[in-house]
């Protein structure tokens, strides 16, 4: 039996997918990648020297955000789907979510609180409340002063937004009929297309990314996945080679798009709007391949290797933490004078380094601890 494909293809209660974990540890890399790029940037004063293509496909790192939504989306859906009829499911699920998410986000998010009142702060910033809450995404401005440490936990607070709400909404309609459901995912991918595109085409693109109903395709398309993998398992593996072709031609258009404006500032403005949509569909075909593949196949035996599989391990706390320290080293490069390509190689590697110290301390001696109460407060059978 495929680790990957447990009972013949069906979904199972709290199975572990350890090319998951590579898929996670992609996504983390491509993301780190993205802001030792982007922020080096803007420390060097918006100038590539003479790079603006690579410049380009470093944007294509910001997209590791939507691989993050769509394997979120697929395994919390699966177990939503395995405990639909549980009699503890909300307390369960929530109870779980916030074990794995809570404790390390507040730790940064007090560490930085201190950091505010040691800068000379003398009254309490209201807009603290928006990262306590998780609201900072609904936020029309990009912080450049001390809170630009905390930019990148948007997508936190899309995520904790939308499992307020996919539950509910989930299990209800998933009691009524298979079909139903399916029908409900599509509708809401097509309103979070239609709402990224009319928000993008108003000029605002910011928000467009940021907000919650309009980057919300890639979770539930991942939902939709699980979905048909529980109901046709193996089934899926029929079309592999339909989902490897799409995957190359929307990635094929997506770069031709992307490289088809003049400045880089257009592309930018591209990757933050209608891209996201052909990046939805790229990382739908990726997965359902993966899904379709034995454990034997290469490409399945490169994301379980154990150095990709460690980092998606602790993909949260590479996460949280990669931002400040990228953010330091890159006013570090800046001033020894390093051009864009070399510094952003150098950056690139440094920040993983550290921020993988920083990430594999956090889950081994804070964040794993906790992790044990999830089966003992909360288990999933």
């Amino acid at each position: 039996m495929s680790e990957n494909n447990p009972q013949n293809g069906k979904i199972v209660v709290g199975h572990h997918y350890k090319f998951i974990d590579g898929l996670r540890g992609v996504a983390v890399l491509l993301v780190i990648w993205f802001h030792a790029s982007e922020l080096l940037y803007e420390a060097l004063g918006y100038d590539a020297y003479g790079f603006d293509t690579y410049y380009r496909i470093t944007i294509l790192g910001q997209f590791g955000v939507d691989l993050f939504f769509l394997i979120s989306g697929f395994l919390i859906t699966a177990i939503l789907i395995d405990t639909a009829y549980s009699e503890r499911k909300f307390k369960n699920f929530y109870i779980r979510r916030s074990l794995r998410i809570f404790p390390l986000y507040y730790l940064f998010f007090a560490i930085f609180t201190f950091m505010i009142l040691f800068s000379g702060q003398t009254m309490f910033d209201l807009k603290l409340l928006y990262y306590f809450f998780f609201i900072q995404n609904w936020s029309l401005l990009h912080e450049v002063n001390l809170y630009g440490l905390l930019n990148h936990t948007w997508s936190l607070a899309v995520e904790e937004q939308f499992y307020l709400i996919w539950p509910c909404l989930f299990w209800f309609m998933y009691k009524k009929s298979y079909k139903a459901t399916f029908l409900m995912c599509i509708t809401f991918v097509c309103l979070s297309w239609v709402l990224r595109w009319f928000l993008a085409n108003l000029g605002y693109n910011k928000f467009a990314y940021t907000m919650t109903f309009s980057h919300m395709d890639g979770l539930i398309l991942g939902g939709m996945i699980a979905l048909l993998y529980k109901k046709w398992g193996l089934g899926i593996s029929k079309y592999k080679y339909a989902y490897l072709v799409t995957f190359w031609i929307i990635l094929i258009i997506l770069l031709f798009l992307l490289f088809n404006y003049n400045t880089i500032f257009e592309a930018h403005i591209f990757a933050m709007g209608n891209a996201l949509s052909f990046v939805s569909i790229i990382y739908c075909s990726l997965l359902l391949y993966l899904l379709s593949l034995n454990k034997e196949h290469w490409v399945i035996k490169i994301l379980c290797t154990k150095s990709i599989t460690t980092i998606g391990r602790i993909s949260y706390g590479l996460y949280i933490f990669h931002v400040p320290i990228c953010i330091i080293l890159s006013h570090v490069i800046f001033y020894l004078g390093y051009t864009y390509l070399f510094g952003h190689i150098i950056l690139f590697f440094f920040t993983l380094a550290l921020s993988y110290f920083c990430a594999h301390s956090s889950y081994t001696y804070f964040e794993k601890p906790i992790l044990k109460f999830k089966d003992k407060w909360a288990p999933l059978k």
